[in-house]
C-alpha cells in the first residue's frame, strides 16, 4: 500500500503484501498472530456467551452486557482469522489483466490511481464491483475496526451503567431495565463504528489492480481523520472510564468504611463497653456489586495498556513521524491490541464467581452425561450378554 493510506487508525493491522508478490517472514509472522489470536478469542469469547447467555440464573442488564462483549470480541477474532489467511492470498484475488501500456509512472501492476490511468483492462476474479468493495471495506479493514471501536463504546457504557448502579441505586433501579439495555447496545452497534465509514467512501477507492487513495483525499484530510478517530475511538471512552471508576472506587471505600465497626470507647465507672453491632447483610449486599464492579475496572485497565503503545504510535505517525511496518515495535503494539479480544474471558474466570459456577456448571452436565452414556452401554453390555447365555441353553 501506498504510505498515505495506512496514515489513518484503521491501519493498525500489518501491511497487505504487494500483489503479485510471494510473502515475506513478515507476513507469515502476522498472518500467524491473526489465526493464534482469533482462535483464543473466539474459544474464551464462546464460554463467556455460554455461560452468560445459557447457563446464568439472572438475567441482569450487566450480565447482558458483559455476553454482548463477548459476542463483539468473538466477532472480532473471527474477523482477524478471516483478514488473516485472506490476505494471504490477496494478490490472486486482486489479479488484474492489463491489455494495454500502462500509463507513464505506472507498472504492470497499475499501481496509479484509478483517474489518472489510461489502461484498459479488468480484474481476473472479480467484477469492478467487488473489486471497489474489497477496497474500500475489506482491505481497509473496516469490518475488523468497527468492531473495535464497538467493543470500546460497549466498555463505555457498561462502566456508566456501574456508575448508576453503585452511585444512585434509585435512579438506577427506575431506569436501567432489560430493554433499555438491549436499546444502548444497540445503539453502541450502529453508532460506535461511525467514524470508520469516512475511510471506506472518501478515502479509498479501486485502481487497475490494486487499492489506491482517491485524488481528492489530500494529506491534511488523512492527519484530521487520525486525530478525529484518536479522538472519538481512544481517547473521549478512556477519559470516561476512567472518571466513572475513579468516582466508583471513592465511593465504593466510603461505604466500606462506613460499615467498619467503630471502636469501643473506654469504659467509666458507671458503665459497661457495648459492642456496636457491623451490618453483616448490608455487607454481603454490597459485596456482589463490588465485585463485578472491580472486576470492569480491571477490564477497563487492561484495555489503557493494550491500547496506548498502538494508539499514540500511530497519532505520532499521523502528524508525519517514522514508523517501520516491517519493525518489532510495530508487531508488539499490534499484538498488544489485538490480544485485548480475547484476554477478558481470562479475567472472568478470575475474577467472576458466576463464571465460575458457569463453568462448573459445564463441566458437571459433562461429566454426567458422560456417565449416563457409560451406564447405557454397560446395561446394553448386560443385556446382550444375557441374551446369548439364555440361546446357549
Amino acid at each position: 500500500m501506498d504510505a498515505m493510506m495506512t496514515a489513518t487508525m484503521s491501519t493498525m493491522t500489518s501491511q497487505a503484501p504487494p500483489e503479485g508478490h510471494s510473502l515475506t517472514s513478515s507476513d507469515i509472522v502476522s498472518i500467524t498472530m491473526y489465526v493464534v489470536i482469533g482462535t483464543f478469542g473466539i474459544l474464551g469469547n464462546s464460554l463467556v456467551m455460554i455461560v452468560f447467555g445459557l447457563l446464568a440464573q439472572q438475567k441482569s442488564q450487566v450480565n447482558m452486557f458483559i455476553f454482548d462483549q463477548a459476542l463483539i470480541d468473538g466477532c472480532t477474532s473471527v474477523l482477524l482469522i478471516l483478514f488473516g489467511v485472506v490476505n494471504a492470498f490477496r494478490g490472486r484475488i486482486m489479479e488484474y489483466e492489463d491489455l494495454t501500456d500502462p500509463a507513464p509512472g505506472g507498472d504492470l501492476m497499475g499501481n496509479v490511481s484509478a483517474s489518472s490511468s489510461t489502461s484498459s483492462g479488468h480484474f481476473t476474479h472479480l467484477s469492478l464491483a467487488s473489486a471497489e468493495f474489497l477496497c474500500r471495506f475489506w482491505w481497509s479493514r473496516f469490518f475488523l475496526f468497527s468492531c473495535f471501536a464497538i467493543s470500546t463504546w460497549n466498555l463505555t457504557v457498561m462502566s456508566i451503567e456501574r456508575y448508576f448502579a453503585v452511585m444512585h441505586p434509585m435512579t438506577y433501579s427506575r431506569n436501567f431495565s432489560k430493554k433499555r439495555a438491549i436499546v444502548m447496545m444497540s445503539i453502541i452497534w450502529l453508532v460506535a463504528p461511525i467514524m470508520q465509514y469516512v475511510p471506506a467512501i472518501f478515502q479509498y477507492t479501486c485502481g487497475p489492480g490494486t487499492c489506491t487513495i482517491q485524488e481528492s483525499w489530500s494529506r491534511a484530510a488523512g492527519v484530521v481523520l487520525g486525530v478525529v478517530l484518536f479522538i472519538w475511538e481512544f481517547v473521549l471512552p478512556v477519559c470516561i472510564m476512567a472518571f466513572v471508576y475513579y468516582k466508583i472506587i471513592r465511593e465504593m471505600r466510603n461505604k466500606r468504611d462506613a460499615l467498619k465497626p467503630k471502636p469501643l470507647e473506654p469504659p467509666s465507672a458507671t458503665s459497661t463497653p457495648t459492642r456496636i453491632p457491623t451490618n453483616r447483610g448490608t455487607a454481603k449486599v454490597v459485596h456482589p456489586s463490588r465485585n463485578i464492579t472491580m472486576t470492569l475496572c480491571i477490564l477497563f485497565a487492561v484495555y489503557v495498556i493494550c491500547w496506548t503503545p498502538n494508539q499514540l504510535t500511530f497519532l505520532q505517525f499521523n502528524f508525519g513521524g517514522p514508523l517501520n511496518f516491517t519493525g518489532a515495535w510495530y508487531h508488539i503494539t499490534v499484538t498488544m491490541a489485538f490480544l485485548n479480544c480475547c484476554v477478558n474471558p481470562f479475567i472472568y474466570a478470575l475474577r467472576l464467581q458466576k463464571f465460575q459456577k458457569g463453568m462448573r456448571k459445564l463441566m458437571v452436565c459433562r461429566w454426567h452425561r458422560d456417565r449416563r452414556e457409560k451406564a447405557t452401554r454397560i446395561t446394553e453390555s448386560t443385556s446382550m450378554n444375557g441374551l446369548e447365555s439364555s440361546n446357549a441353553l
